[in-house]
């Protein structure tokens, strides 16, 4: 079994001046040489057991690479069973930092109905689950039906945030305005938008890089994942970037989105969520998302074990040592704990993650 895996932030300051950030990762070090040799199905399973976080989304990107690297059929599970099994869980996991990890962080009392219901029904049709979802979203979360809330416009949304008639809303309406905005930074594209070209230079980055699953880049740039990227161009959004700007909040908005987009929709399509392409022979790629963004398995076989794995997490990316984190805190004259919590938060790492803050 692989130890606990951790993130910690570091931040240092000098006369109350903020001087350095450095994030510390214990993440996916010891994998490599876990699977290393095993054969396909035996690495799927430690796959499994590594991870307790997303870890349906890890299972299906494991038989997915797999599968387009030549081992054959992984999972006797239906291509819609697959993509229902990590929307589920990426509901869950959206559900989980919103009404659980959020309230925590601000002090308030947390909110686990939701998260309870996704993880009591997981076994239930999709149909079902998402109708629970709507229920839930409409009593708890929004206060109106989730389709109603998607409409509104710019003045609805600050008159929902001001009116601030549910726990969710008087949270974000606490946010407007009070976090820091990020520098320009690049979207890693989301899954539905990757074709062959992309898997190719993700190959070329993996055979050319031995670091480059712990510190991925696009062309040398560190790039974001996660739900703001999947729905930038949505009018909500949109709306919050003219009125708060690029901050935590509009991250947090984002999820909300994503939620009431599922319980408003029917079950999206496997190409959406999920696409995996052989490479050379015997080498595969899977792109999965996930509520945290892009995961990428990548493998290499040899005489029918694995010669070579490597896994791209969504964290990898967004807590990157030139990331979107570094650049906000970098910005700022003065050194902010509170800051770097709450991005830290809306990024969303899928490990534990603490941040420290010592003098220089």
């Amino acid at each position: 079994m692989i130890a606990p895996q951790r993130l910690v932030i570091s931040l240092s300051s000098s006369h109350g001046q903020f001087t350095e950030l450095v994030v510390h990762s214990s993440r996916l070090l010891p994998l490599k040489s876990w699977i290393f040799s095993a054969t396909p199905a035996d690495a799927a399973l430690r796959i499994s057991l590594a991870f307790s976080l997303c870890r349906a989304a890890q299972r299906t990107a494991c038989a997915s690479a797999t599968e387009a690297a030549g081992a054959g059929t992984m999972e006797e599970a239906s291509e819609s069973d697959r993509a229902w099994a990590v929307t589920s869980e990426f509901l869950r996991e959206h559900a989980c930092n919103l009404f659980l990890a959020w309230p925590k962080l601000m002090g308030d009392r947390e909110e686990p109905a939701i998260v309870r219901a996704l993880c009591a029904n997981e076994a239930q049709p999709a149909a079902t689950v998402l109708h629970l979802l709507r229920v839930l979203l409409t009593s708890e979360v929004f206060g109106i039906d989730p389709e109603d809330w998607l409409r509104l416009d710019a003045s609805g949304l600050q008159a929902w945030c001001v009116k601030a008639a549910t726990p969710t809303a008087r949270r974000l309406a606490h946010w407007m305005g009070a976090t820091v905005q990020a520098p320009a930074t690049g979207f890693l594209p989301p899954v539905a938008q990757w074709n062959r070209d992309v898997a190719f230079t993700i190959d070329a980055a993996c055979n050319a890089n031995p670091m480059f699953s712990e510190r991925p880049d696009w062309q040398g740039e560190p790039l974001e994942t996660g739900a703001l990227v999947r729905v930038h161009e949505h009018p909500l959004i949109r709306a919050w970037l003219d009125i708060s700007g690029d901050d935590a909040g509009a991250r947090m908005l984002a999820r909300l989105v994503e939620l009431a987009q599922a319980a408003s929709s029917p079950l999206p399509a496997l190409r959406k969520i999920i696409q995996a392409w052989p490479l050379e022979p015997g080498c595969g790629l899977a792109a999965v998302e996930t509520s945290r963004g892009v995961l990428l398995h990548w493998v290499r076989l040899a005489e029918g074990r694995v010669a070579d794995y490597r896994i791209i997490a969504p964290t990898e990316w967004n807590f990157h040592p030139r990331g979107v984190l570094r650049a906000i805190l970098a910005a700022r004259e003065n050194e902010d704990e509170s800051q770097a919590r709450a991005w830290a938060l809306a990024l969303d790492p899928c490990v534990e993650c603490s941040v420290e803050l010592t003098d220089a």
